[in-house]
């Protein structure tokens, strides 16, 4: 039990290190999704939570569900309506490939991100991490913050602060369905639209 709640109580600084460690000292976007997706698995074993995985595909409630995924189709729509604005230069590209994201690695790895990714962050951020709490926690904060890391490599940083409040606010909100809906698959899914409709907004960009 204590060593639950002591992997439990430093969890949420693992996608921190895994971008500084990847991005800066490895140069290798793969490497933070192997460093932190490899943690997840591992927090999951030593909590206990991967005899529960039956969690990621329960909780499916209609009306909420779809509301949930087309708020995540939304974000996406967003990105594509602000992307003048946010500072994105013609250096994307190069910024991408900097980290190991070209050619063929760059398709797999936006694969990999829109089908897999939300899975394990799901299972991390409102399954392992998530509290019944319906304020705003600190882990809502840490998913919010840790993504401000990658962020602050492409867009101009005043933009910043309002990336962290919606991405805060879309922790709080997926950790308010899970509360509901007794289940993470909402949630995933509606994870999954997100970040399908962003990384269609990049892709469409870089074209």
């Amino acid at each position: 039990m204590m060593m639950r709640a002591a992997v439990t109580k430093w969890a949420p600084l693992i996608p921190f290190a895994a971008v500084v460690v990847g991005l800066n000292v490895l140069k290798s976007a793969w490497l933070v999704f192997l460093l932190y997706h490899l943690a997840i698995v591992a927090v999951a074993v030593m909590t206990g939570r991967h005899r529960r995985l039956s969690e990621l595909v329960t909780g499916w409630r209609t009306a909420i569900g779809f509301g949930a995924i087309a708020l995540g189709i939304i974000g996406g729509g967003l990105l594509w309506l602000l992307w003048p604005r946010l500072g994105v230069g013609p250096e994307l590209a190069s910024n991408l490939a900097a980290v190991g994201l070209t050619g063929a690695a760059w398709t797999v790895f936006v694969a990999y991100h829109v089908l897999v990714n939300p899975w394990l962050e799901e299972l991390f951020w409102r399954g392992i991490l998530g509290s019944g709490g319906r304020r705003i926690s600190l882990c809502d904060v840490a998913f919010g913050g840790y993504h401000l890391l990658v962020l602050a490599r492409f867009v101009d940083w005043p933009w910043l602060i309002p990336a962290f409040v919606v991405l805060t606010t879309a922790a709080w909100m997926w950790r308010q369905i899970t509360r509901v809906t007794g289940g993470l698959l909402v949630a995933v899914l509606s994870h999954t639209a997100g970040d399908l409709c962003v990384f269609l907004a990049i892709v469409l960009h870089l074209m």
